[in-house]
């Protein structure tokens, strides 16, 4: 019974509140809060439309992409547009 005590400690708090607090790299941090600042958004403002976006596409799936796509798909696609454009 000790055993199982002891592995509660690892497991994330979740409370009724409304806050997440989450510990990241502190350079990631940093890169983070310089993306934000570039992009004039806030740590909360971007924080809750990613959350929003990636709770929706977990319930009802987009079908412009796949779940294992990332940004940098996004970036190829944006590229290759500009290239586009430019012709």
């Amino acid at each position: 019974m000790l055993y199982d005590t002891c592995n509660i400690t690892q497991v994330m708090a979740r409370g009724q509140s409304g806050r997440i607090v989450i510990e990241i790299n502190p350079e990631v941090k940093r890169r983070l809060y310089a993306a934000l600042a570039l992009s004039g958004s806030t740590l909360k403002d971007w924080f809750v439309r990613e959350a929003e976006q990636f709770s929706d596409e977990s319930w009802q799936p987009s079908l412009y992409k796949t779940p294992a796509s990332s940004a940098s798909d996004d970036n190829v696609a944006e590229t290759a547009s500009a290239e586009t454009d430019s012709h």
